[in-house]
């Protein structure tokens, strides 16, 4: 290999590492279920699929419990609401209740992954249901993006086997201008 060829490859390599740390850079350390709780609790506020930002809110996450945990309400005010739990159990566990419209409540807990901003949390029990055969919510991915986005990915299963994703991406609700009254 030529000098310059060896240059050329070095600077390359430089540029895609300055990159990646740059983008690591831009999203929350998760690394930790401290971290990802702390993440979590970041996200407060109004969200809508990006496909569809001037629509009502379709996510509203808030903290609860003097702190403790952080609610997640997905479709407020309709016959469809849901709602999702996360909380600390200790500095090492954060768990995620999904309270459903299916009327069961699977119980997911994080799993370390390497990938940045990325919060995987996978099923460890539920409620009102048989997991060998009713459809529930199995694994959520949360995947908080650099450009203040997050983007989730739900994991459906049905009769004790995966049975489809649900992905979606949402944006922070656009605020609304208020029209300034003339005196």
């Amino acid at each position: 290999m030529s000098r310059r060829l060896t240059i050329f490859a070095a600077m390359g390599l430089a540029l895609c590492f300055a990159t990646h740390v740059a983008q690591a850079a831009d999203v929350p350390d998760v690394s930790t279920p401290e971290a990802a709780f702390a993440a979590l609790e970041s996200l407060a506020g109004e969200w809508t699929n990006e496909k569809t930002p001037d629509a009502k809110p379709g996510m509203v996450i808030r903290t609860t419990g003097a702190g403790s945990a952080v609610q997640v309400t997905f479709f407020p005010d309709t016959p469809m609401e849901m709602l999702s739990l996360f909380h600390l159990d200790g500095p090492e566990r954060l768990v995620h209740t999904h309270y459903c419209a299916l009327q069961n409540q699977p119980t997911m807990e994080l799993v370390k992954t390497d990938r940045p901003g990325v919060m995987r949390f996978e099923f460890v029990s539920g409620t009102n249901m048989d997991v060998d055969e009713d459809m529930h919510s199995h694994n959520t991915e949360i995947e908080i993006l650099a450009d203040g986005k997050f983007k989730a990915v739900v994991e459906s299963w049905d009769a004790g086997k995966p049975a489809g994703k649900q992905e979606f991406t949402m944006q922070r609700r656009p605020e609304k201008k208020v029209a300034e009254a003339t005196p």
